[in-house]
């Protein structure tokens, strides 16, 4: 039976684009930059620093030093300069435009079914107290128990570590869990390997797909959640 669900921040429950925007908002601002020229180094560094963070070679501090390093150096800069970008972000942000659609009324069905709600989140450029703070903006965060993120726990998704330690401190087992998110491998394949059941959500497709015993691909939060529904015998 699951009891407890477990969600992706960026690009599940909010939308990365919009954040990575505002970033490049903030810094054009601070440094009078081309605001489109910034907005294409900070896609191409988050990209670079996927790639190395899946390699698992470095800590979570060491990505987070390092992507903000990368950053300042392609944009020749400080990085205070990044840093500060990061912080007029979360105040120039258009919340109700961060939101992904249908991720309040998920969150908030989920609570009315007595299911426990964590976000599992891996951290890049920025450290996980900006997030928090967006979730209480966007007033996500009254439907979330508890969060989970590399930078408080130490490991990144799709580390089991990352899904084990949340569960564990909550007393439940990997098969009473489902996670919902967006990558094939930090998310989907990091949950599954993990014991939980897992949604990757996949905008591109139109209908629900179930690939295995516990893992589904859905095209949107409002299919996740009736995949949810079907494992708890509800209508």
């Amino acid at each position: 039976m699951i009891r407890l669900v477990s969600f992706d921040v960026w690009d599940t429950l909010l939308k990365l684009d919009v954040m990575l925007e505002a970033i490049a908002k903030g810094i054009s601002r601070i440094t009078g930059f081309n605001e489109e020229e910034v907005s294409v180094k900070i896609y191409g560094v988050r990209d670079r620093i996927r790639e190395i963070r899946r390699k698992g070679e470095l800590s979570v501090r060491e990505i987070l030093g390092l992507s903000r390093s990368m950053l300042a150096e392609e944009l020749d800069v400080d990085e205070e300069i990044v840093r500060r970008g990061v912080a007029r972000a979360v105040l120039l942000i258009d919340y109700d435009e961060l939101v992904n659609d249908y991720a309040e009324e998920m969150l908030a069905r989920l609570r009315r079914l007595g299911l426990r709600v964590i976000v599992i989140g891996n951290v890049l450029i920025w450290e996980s107290p900006y997030t928090r703070l967006l979730l209480e903006a966007t007033d996500l965060a009254k439907y979330i128990d508890r969060q989970y993120y590399a930078d408080d726990i130490g490991y990144y998704k799709p580390l089991k570590e990352a899904f084990h330690i949340p569960l564990n401190d909550l007393g439940i087992e990997p098969d009473q869990a489902i996670h919902v998110g967006d990558s094939a491998i930090e998310d989907y394949m990091g949950a599954l390997e993990s014991g939980l059941y897992a949604i990757k959500i996949d905008p591109s497709i139109d209908k629900v797909y179930k690939k295995c015993d516990k893992g589904y691909i859905a095209p949107d939060l409002r299919s996740a959640l009736r995949i949810i529904n079907d494992l708890l015998g509800r209508s």
